[in-house]
């Protein structure tokens, strides 16, 4: 065994830099130092107690080429070991050429990720030849230079004429509301650059930029405030980019910057930072607060053999990896993307054979009184029914029907069923008291849904609307609350499920004044693994209390944890503790039995339990 007198002498006298620091689950790109030895932290010319806590990009000089940069992001985001030897700069900006080796690390108790970076300083290599600034006489300006002095010596009324065509043509190309370049001056000016980035062998950066949940300003304060919105982020995004730069509005809220490629690898990212930090702030409006953070995609045009169509295509995917790692954030496009978006077009395709089909059905979960063990309802869950793979959960396609806008349209097939199965069996006349049935914001905000569900064959007081907290984030829309007011009016219980998971707003939930409130197994599941978690769960429970709201426990899944649950003051709790999502014949079946959980350890779980080699399966 090493002794300790020795171990410690390692990071003190290893003549090679160690730093070790903490990736993002998500993102092997994003991670903080934790720890350095003295070696790492007089190489980059910090103090050990300014580096540790820093990110990762303190190892990106302005002297790191673009191409190095893009170079490391992509194997960090593969998880791959590999080396690099790159110029960059110490803290003080002085250049000095050193050997990054990257080995990732994981932690199997915990799930952490890490990665350990040796650096070395090398001898600093010659520069090499300069390469050329884009000369003036290449400008493509020159023969409208020209063209102008001959239209000067022409007669007055053709002066004025030109003038004026001149006015038009720049109107032509503007967008009226933020004075930006329009969608149609944009695709004149993207076959330019890449027609410049041919003839001079320069490189060029498309920088996608989508404003998030902007429908919430248009539908919580009128298309007035939204309107400022945008005139906002057209002179956000004039002060933070360069004069050469080109900046359009091609949508609604949506921006495309294009930037030329610099020898620093900072010119582009640093360019997506201050984008994504000028966002993210509460703006106000009519005595209300919304907040309106920017996602960001970015790709090269290189990538894209200079093709216009898959140069956007390669940002717009690289905004939607963005969007998907929780919205205000950005991402450089990678070939993985590319790839992920075919298999995500595929299955996009595969859903709506499926809508026409109606593969979806629902399977039912039941959810149990906490004090008297009787079952109080039954959430009905969605699956799919593929035909090559079998039965699929939502998280195999919720995502993509969510951004194709075809999760309505499932929702609606999966409640169809629920009433068919209603009406061919025994769920209510069993003692089902409620069914529980799980609808997106769009179809909520549906005028004709209400009318489905009152035509549905199911009494109203036997229904329960469950949405997500992501639904009223912010503030809900008027025909979100009118539609939850008329669901109420009739009878029927407004749930709020996987609370706790969104950016959660009490204003929001003040507004919606749900019957239940369904805090999320991510919150249940650690309860009893410090005072810290209690204490955080406990005080979910007291919002619901304040409030007058139900509670429900989800993912309860030990006899611990259904006690201490109810010791807290929970109502209601649903888990695989008392049973796995059944079919209905196999829900029926259990009621046929018996309805009652008693003591949680009762006979009631024995004969769960003869379901569950079925239901397991679903």
């Amino acid at each position: 065994m090493l002794p300790a007198q020795v171990f410690d002498q390692i990071p003190l006298l290893c003549p090679v830099g160690l730093g070790l620091a903490k990736a993002e689950p998500d993102d092997g790109a994003v991670m903080h130092f934790l720890w350095a030895n003295e070696r790492f932290c007089r190489t980059l010319g910090y103090r050990s107690e300014k580096l540790l806590g820093s990110r990762g990009t303190i190892l990106i000089g302005a002297n790191m080429s673009q191409a190095t940069h893009l170079y490391i992001i992509e194997r960090l985001m593969s998880w791959e070991e590999f080396s690099v030897s790159t110029p960059t700069n110490m803290q003080d900006g002085t250049p000095i050429q050193v050997e990054m080796c990257w080995t990732p690390l994981s932690d199997h108790v915990s799930g952490d990720r890490w990665w350990l970076c040796a650096l070395s300083e090398q001898p600093r290599l010659n520069d090499g030849p300069k390469v050329a600034n884009l000369q003036k006489e290449t400008s493509t300006y020159a023969p409208i230079v020209e063209l102008q002095r001959e239209i000067g010596r022409l007669k007055k009324d053709n002066q004025r004429l030109h003038n004026l065509s001149k006015m038009v043509a720049r109107e032509s190309n503007r967008d009226p509301l933020t004075g930006l370049s329009n969608r149609r001056h944009y695709g004149v000016q993207l076959r330019e650059w890449i027609e410049w980035s041919k003839v001079s062998s320069k490189d060029f950066a498309v920088i996608y930029v989508d404003l998030d949940h902007f429908k919430l300003v248009n539908d919580n304060f009128g298309h007035e405030a939204g309107d400022q919105v945008l005139i906002s982020t057209a002179e956000t995004l004039r002060e933070i980019c360069n004069p050469t730069d080109f900046i359009a509005r091609i949508g609604g809220d949506e921006f495309v910057i294009f930037r030329e490629l610099s020898q620093s690898a900072l010119s582009i990212s640093g360019l997506a930072d201050q984008i994504v930090e000028a966002f993210g702030k509460p703006q106000e409006f009519d005595g209300g607060s919304v907040t309106i953070s920017a996602s960001v995609g970015i790709s090269l045009g290189s990538l894209a053999d200079h093709d216009p169509e898959q140069v956007v295509s390669q940002a717009d995917i690289a905004l939607f990896k963005s969007k998907e790692n929780g919205r205000g954030h950005w991402s450089f496009f990678t070939p993985l993307m590319h790839t992920e978006s075919i298999e995500k077009k595929r299955l996009s395709a595969e859903i709506l054979v499926a809508c026409e089909r109606k593969e979806f059905f629902p399977v039912f979960q039941p959810v149990v009184d906490a004090l008297t063990g009787e079952i109080s309802s039954a959430e009905a869950l969605m699956r799919w029914q593929h035909p090559t793979r079998g039965v699929l959960p939502p998280s195999a396609f919720l995502d993509v029907a969510n951004r194709t806008g075809l999760i309505g349209r499932i929702d609606q097939i999966v409640f169809e069923k629920v009433c068919q199965f209603a009406k061919e069996t025994d769920l209510f006349t069993l003692g089902l008291p409620r069914v529980s049935i799980n609808v997106s914001s769009g179809r909520l905000s549906d005028p004709s849904f209400l009318h489905e569900v009152l035509s549905s064959g199911i009494e109203p007081n036997r229904l329960c609307v469950e949405i997500l907290e992501s639904t009223y984030l912010d503030r809900p829309t008027v025909a979100l609350r009118k539609s939850i007011e008329s669901l109420r009016r009739n009878g029927i219980l407004i749930a709020v499920d996987d609370f706790g998971m969104g950016h959660t707003s009490l204003q929001g939930l003040l507004q919606i004044e749900p019957d239940l409130m369904k805090v999320d197994r991510q919150f249940i599941k650690p309860l009893l693994d410090s005072e810290r978690n209690k204490l955080i769960v406990q005080s979910l429970f007291g919002i619901a209390e304040a409030l007058d709201i139900r509670v429900v426990a989800e993912g309860v899944e030990t006899e611990a944890l259904a006690m201490a649950a109810t010791e807290l003051g929970c109502e209601y709790l649903q888990g695989f503790h008392f049973s796995r999502p059944l079919s209905c014949e196999q829900l029926c079946s259990l009621l046929a039995k018996t309805r009652v959980f008693r003591g949680h350890k009762s006979a009631q779980a024995k004969i769960l339990a003869e379901d569950y080699s079925v239901s397991r399966k679903l």
